[in-house]
């Protein structure tokens, strides 16, 4: 059993206040172990390692140089143990999905609805100035009637939403740091089911980020992070995301809902600082 799952099955009992978790029998942690990222973004063909981010580019670790990358990168994300010595406490939390596919879809169904039945009103209009009978008219307008009724019965039935999909996600958070932290960013992950576009068949689950950049965190101070986050059309009932936060030198800060999180002693922090370490 290594340092770091011995820290978690031995650490003494964790216990909840207000937000921010310590040791029992402690007046603050010496830091914290939690369930981290690690990340690599797409530059030309290849992913590298993600070593930080600012306002415009990502920074990747090419071997022999640090390249750049563009924010809109696609990040390949996976979990692995981390430890920080500060923690952010998490005031609030929302993430709201819509998928701007979805509007799509419908947007095209209704515009169908209205050209079918400006079609109708015109083929009506022709068929009385040419002296068409009452009941052919009537039969015009009742075809159109019964086409735009469908339609708007099949969208009241939310039939061309794909209902469970999401393709945009709105991150809306409180954070309140103890420390300041200069050029933060932070990192949305998701894991999903992919799915064959053409069979509709699952070919596997993915994990991909998003990085947004924040800018300075200052301490004691509510930050306030909005943002929107463009991604392919993804089941929400297939999915799971996780924020992580990072500092301008790309160090990630743990998070009081940061998962698996536990608050460390002096001695327990050097032990798995150690271990990360080889």
């Amino acid at each position: 059993m290594s340092v770091i799952q011995k820290v978690i099955r031995n650490t003494v009992a964790v216990a909840t206040i207000g937000f921010a978790t310590v040791l029992s029998g402690q007046e603050e942690p010496a830091g914290y172990l939690f369930e981290g990222l690690s990340m690599s973004a797409r530059s030309g063909k290849s992913f590298f390692p993600v070593v930080s981010a600012d306002k415009r580019k990502i920074y990747v670790d090419a071997g022999d140089s640090t390249k750049k990358v563009s924010l809109e990168s696609p990040c390949l994300v996976r979990s692995k143990a981390s430890i920080s010595e500060t923690i952010l406490d998490v005031l609030e939390s929302n993430v709201v999905t819509s998928s701007l596919t979805n509007l799509h879809r419908e947007s095209e169904v209704i515009a169908e609805m209205h050209r079918a039945q400006g079609q109708s009103e015109s083929h009506a209009a022709i068929a009385r100035t040419q002296g068409g009978s009452r009941a052919s008219i009537s039969d015009i307008q009742s075809s159109g009637e019964e086409i735009r009724s469908s339609i708007q019965d099949d969208l009241d039935e939310r039939k061309f939403d794909g209902s469970g999909m999401a393709d945009t996600v709105y991150l809306d958070m409180e954070l309140l740091p103890s420390v300041d932290i200069e050029g933060a960013y932070c990192v949305f992950a998701l894991s999903y089911m992919a799915v064959n576009k053409d069979t509709g068949k699952p070919i596997g689950n993915r994990r991909l980020g998003r990085v947004k950049y924040m800018g300075d965190l200052k301490a004691g101070k509510v930050f306030k992070l909005k943002k929107r986050i463009a991604l392919n059309e993804f089941s929400l009932s297939d999915s799971e995301y996780s924020v992580h936060v990072f500092s301008g030198e790309g160090e990630e800060i743990a998070l009081s809902n940061s998962r698996r999180l536990r608050g460390l002693s002096a001695a327990q922090m050097d032990q798995v600082r150690e271990q990360l370490a080889q």
